[in-house]
Order: C-alpha cells, then structure tokens, then sequence
C-alpha cells in the first residue's frame, strides 16, 4: 500500500512540487519500503532516497515528531469510546486531518497546514468526535439484509470513524448489527454517547 499511497500523494500535490518530483524520500528500514516497485518508482520521480540507520528513530526525527503529536489525541480518542484499535488506521487519519487543520506556531500567521496548502481556512464544523455513536440512514438494500419490518426503524446505530477521503462531505462509519465499514451522507451524531461493541456483538449472535 506505501506505493500507492505515494503516488496519491505526488498526483494530489504535484502543484506544490518541483518539476513534479519529491525532492527527497526519507524513511527507516521497514519491509513495506523495501522492494523493486518502490526502487523503481524513485529513480524516476525522487530525486534523493535515504534510510536511517536501524534502530536510530532519531535520524527521522520529522516524521517521529508527528507520531508523538498524533499518539496523544489518538489514545484519548480510543480510550473515551472504547472502540477496538483494529479501528486505529481511521482514527490515525482523523486525528491526522484535525491537526492539519488547526493553528501552527511554525507557520506565519500562525495559519493551519491546510490554509498554507489550500489558501482558505479549513471548516471545522465538520469534524465530530471520532468514535462516537451515530446513526446511519439504511438503504432498501440494508432494510432487505436486517430483514426489517416496515414500521421498524429507517436508521441503525453507527460507530463514526471519521471523513470519507474520497467524498464530498460523506463521513465513515461502522455499523455493528451489519459487521461493514460504509459511507453516509445523512449521519446523524450523538457526540456524547459512545457504543458498547460487546452487547451489540452479542445481541447479534
């Protein structure tokens, strides 16, 4: 997935790059950066690669920084709505875009990472606490899986995971009572209120 998701990345920001190249690509000595796909991909759009040496997370110390500042928030998050940390990839994400959308002493102006990239300062009324209860509007197709009666509930209970990457205004959900990750429009929150995966995996059995 690395490849994939550097290409996204370059495609996403290639306005920002010189000649449309990453001027250099820092990283440790994981597997996932080390195979032929990726050598290959480098030569042609970085310009410089370079690894630390094992067992000195020191040399990359930018990226560390930011797994120390994302860490915080995403324990808090997991430790509030008790959601299994299979789940810590959207929560990384979420706790990720919140960050870039805050204000920055390092930049001018004190603006956010995401008014420095776009020119306009980010929305934050989207945002909702991640994890939290919700509720997903059902589908005809849902509706037809849950077996529903017609006077049954047109809406089930959700668990919000945070911003659908590839939608405008769409936010991630888990719905226990279907075992499946889906995208809603029309979710409903309740900020205060979290759900208990372990009474719904039993009711559902």
């Amino acid at each position: 997935e690395v490849l994939e998701c550097f290409k996204a990345f370059i495609t996403e920001h290639s306005q920002l790059l010189r000649d449309g190249r990453v001027t250099e690509f820092f990283t440790d000595n994981g597997g996932e950066y080390l195979n032929s796909n990726i050598d290959d991909f480098c030569e042609e759009f970085v310009e410089r690669r370079g690894f630390t040496t094992p067992f000195l997370p020191p040399q990359n110390a930018l990226a560390e920084r930011l797994w120390g500042i994302l860490l915080g928030p995403m324990r808090a998050a997991f430790a509030a709505s008790d959601v299994p940390f299979e789940f810590w990839h959207y929560c990384a994400r979420h706790i990720n875009e919140l960050h870039n959308s805050l204000p920055s002493s390092s930049l001018p102006n004190f603006a956010s990472p995401y008014e420095c990239l776009f020119g306009n300062k980010p929305d934050l009324s989207k945002f909702r606490v991640w994890g939290c209860k919700c509720y997903f509007h059902l589908s005809e197709y849902d509706k037809r899986m849950l077996d529903n009666h017609k006077l049954d509930s047109t809406a089930v209970s959700a668990i919000h995971l945070g911003f659908d990457p590839s939608r405008v205004r769409a936010y991630l959900t888990y719905i226990p009572s279907l075992n499946r990750v889906t995208t809603g429009f029309n979710v409903k929150f309740n900020e205060a209120q979290f759900i208990d995966l372990k009474v719904e995996e039993q009711g559902r059995v």
